[in-house]
């Protein structure tokens, strides 16, 4: 290299490098830790978007930047043969498009999972779906398309028929109640099954595990707030509502939605630990609770299901009780309904904003964790 150039080449990096251009890179609005300790350049802001995600963006900048929004569906790359059966259901060789899982769009569809299932945990559903201002303003929410917790759509949950060998951990406590065991278990010619449940948008991350020993489409669900804990019924049997927790691959408001192998044992473990503080104990705290009482995660992946057992107060309430979600208290203006936002009930309870607040939510809810903490 010449000396007359390598003085070129350098004058060229010092100029593609200079200091106007490192403060221009500074002030470009970006995402940071959600918790961590943040140092805020001169000229820039540190803001919380309404996803809680936080941002550094410039004095002058009021909002962080609109991400392009992009709906992404698992699409089958062949159509699926017959496989066998296992009762009515059908073993498939290969994976469905995510879009030909779905039943139903509209709760008002009598197809709709939302029109068999009992009043009470509909009624929760709707409000859980109806006022849920996250999930209409997550771009990552927005992202999941027709199977976003905002959405109303029934779809078919897969599962993947497994041998109790092939996984890394599972676990069914003896708690668990009799429909929870039948329907992660089975026995084909004398050889114990579990049915491992995962999301049709995100079939993909089991490949290898569908090649094997095929998939069954044959279980209805819907989303709930969360859009990877379902409400699924058998379509055969609408009288019994299960509750399954698959992990979803993507991320979605800065974390990775999978059930890791270490809250798969947690769910366990605390579940266990719950179902033996006595009910008047309980009681006395003012709290109830949904077990996770089976748990799955095969060799080979850090991913797990997680299932729960719906609380028959949600299925089948009291007259006097209404079940609500709790975000749905900070809803206000246009957004607010009617006797279930906070401000009304602050006004009809005639307390001061700061007492109500400490001594209604705030105080039972400390009380409460403490109290099962020890």
């Amino acid at each position: 290299m010449s000396k007359t150039f390598g003085h070129f080449l350098l004058g060229f990096v010092i100029f593609l490098a200079s200091p106007s251009d490192l403060i221009c890179a500074t002030m470009a609005a970006h995402k940071v830790s959600k918790s961590a300790v943040v140092e805020v350049p001169e000229g820039m802001k540190l803001i919380r978007d309404n996803t809680g995600q936080r941002w550094l963006l410039p004095i002058e900048m009021n909002a962080p930047p609109e991400r392009k929004l992009v709906i992404r569906y698992f699409t089958a790359k062949t159509t699926p043969q017959v496989l066998r059966k296992i009762g009515n259901h059908i073993v498939l060789s290969g994976p469905l498009s995510a879009l030909d899982t779905i039943v139903s769009t509209s709760a008002h569809d009598p197809n709709s999972l939302m029109r068999r299932l009992p009043k009470a945990l509909a009624d929760l559903m709707e409000l859980e779906k109806g006022a849920n201002l996250h999930a209409k303003q997550s771009k990552d929410l927005q992202a999941l398309g027709v199977f976003g917790p905002a959405e109303f759509t029934t779809f078919k949950i897969p599962y993947i028929p497994m041998p109790a060998e092939e996984f890394e951990f599972s676990a069914i406590s003896s708690y668990a109640q009799a429909e929870t065991k039948a329907l992660v278990s089975f026995t084909e010619n004398g050889q114990k099954f579990y049915r491992f449940f995962i999301h049709p948008n995100h079939v993909d991350a089991y490949e290898d595990l569908i090649k094997k020993f095929g998939i069954v489409y044959h279980y209805d669900a819907i989303s709930s707030s969360s859009p990877r804990s379902l409400v699924v019924t058998d379509p055969d049997h609408d009288d019994y509502v299960h509750w399954i927790k698959p992990s979803i691959h993507r991320k979605i408001d800065g974390s990775v939605r999978i059930n890791i192998d270490t809250k798969a044992r947690r769910a366990i473990l605390m579940s266990e630990a719950i179902h033996e503080i006595p009910a008047e104990t309980l009681k006395s705290y003012g709290v109830q609770f949904m077990l996770e009482p089976a748990v799955f995660q095969p060799k080979g992946k850090i991913a797990s299901t997680i299932h729960r057992e719906v609380a028959p107060e949600l299925m089948h309430s009291d007259a006097n009780v209404r079940w609500i979600p709790a975000f749905i208290l900070q809803n206000t203006g246009a957004d607010a309904v009617p006797g279930l936002n906070l401000e009304e009930m602050i006004k009809a309870s005639g307390d001061l904003p700061e007492h109500f607040v400490r001594e209604r939510i705030v105080r039972p809810l400390l009380r409460t964790y403490v109290s099962m903490g020890l």
